[in-house]
């Protein structure tokens, strides 16, 4: 039975300082056949310079695209997946490291499932392990039910495998989130995910990481912070919650989106919290269950912008 295509996804900005390693890594895959999608999203450093070298090397093997503006991590990925040839997808970011058998062993187990995904180690800038993976955070999650990435998301896109069928359903990404937690969302929802417990990439952790592990936007303005958050949180909300032909109709995706609107305006919404704390078993269902900080996060989430506008504007 001849194997499928698989199509490695590279988006790169701004990438010399990792970029050979991590190509280096692609192309030492045991796994073939195999292409390398680079999309470069107009970078001024030595990028470019090292992606033509390498296609220079593996003409047969590379492909590249260089974008005339910068267009943003997100929609460089939607042209790159849009470009890619393969039965089977696999998203790449430019500063990690793959295991030499991570794509074989991804293609052996994802069989009917939509995506699967893997754990990851962490290391530094210089390549030093930190001694801590992915999974020492989160609880993974397979199946067919979307609801525990509504709110979270544990799957990041350099993890991932996933048939190129996906995207007629996930493309175009919504205008807020990130490509990564839309893909798994979208997987859960039209089908089904799964999981492997091998950590098969060494996940960079330094000051450029365009998302990292437990990363945040920083604001000056903490107010403005909670605002943006906010109204941020709502737009994918309802992008969660108008997706067409869904597996249930009267989702509990509409019911928070619904509810967790009206906090632009409120001081408090208790139901959201009491919606969210009565569904936590799902919505809560990647962190070891722990009573108080499962009540503590329900509780966040019932907070309107008027009482943060008290609270971080008095302070």
């Amino acid at each position: 039975m001849k194997s499928p295509l698989i199509s490695v996804a590279v988006c790169t900005y701004q990438g010399e300082k990792f970029l050979k390693e991590q190509l280096d890594s692609l192309i030492s895959q045991t796994y073939h056949p195999f292409e390398i999608v680079i999309h470069d999203d107009h970078s001024n450093d030595g990028t470019w310079e090292i992606i033509e070298l390498y296609q220079s090397k593996f003409p047969n093997l590379i492909r590249t695209h260089r974008n005339r503006t910068r267009l943003g991590i997100k929609t460089n990925f939607q042209l790159a997946f849009n470009d890619c040839k393969g039965e089977l997808i696999a998203p790449c970011d430019q500063d990690d490291l793959w295991h030499p058998k991570k794509l074989e062993l991804m293609s052996t187990r994802i069989k009917n499932h939509l995506l699967i995904y893997h754990d990851s180690e962490l290391i530094d800038a210089s390549g030093n392990r930190l001694g801590t993976k992915i999974s020492d955070k989160f609880r993974f999650i397979k199946g067919s039910d979307p609801t525990p990435f509504l709110l979270f998301n544990c799957v990041s896109g350099h993890s991932m495998l996933f048939h190129q069928s996906l995207l007629k359903d996930a493309l175009p990404f919504p205008q807020v989130g990130y490509h990564d937690h839309w893909l798994v969302y979208m997987a859960a929802e039209k089908g089904s995910i799964d999981y492997m417990e091998e950590s098969l990439v060494f996940f960079r952790q330094h000051d450029r990481n365009a998302s990292g592990y437990g990363k945040r936007r920083k604001y000056k303005n903490r107010f403005t912070g909670a605002k943006n958050r906010m109204v941020r949180e709502n737009l994918w909300l309802q992008a969660c919650s108008e997706l067409p032909k869904r597996k249930s109709s009267n989702s509990l995706e509409s019911r928070i989106f619904d509810l967790a609107y009206s906090r632009e305006k409120s001081y408090v919404v208790p139901k959201l919290g009491w919606t969210i704390w009565k569904n936590r078993k799902r919505l809560f269902a990647m962190f070891p269950y722990k009573l108080l900080k499962h009540l503590a996060m329900s509780f966040r989430y019932s907070w309107g912008l008027k009482i943060k506008k008290l609270i971080y504007l008095s302070a």
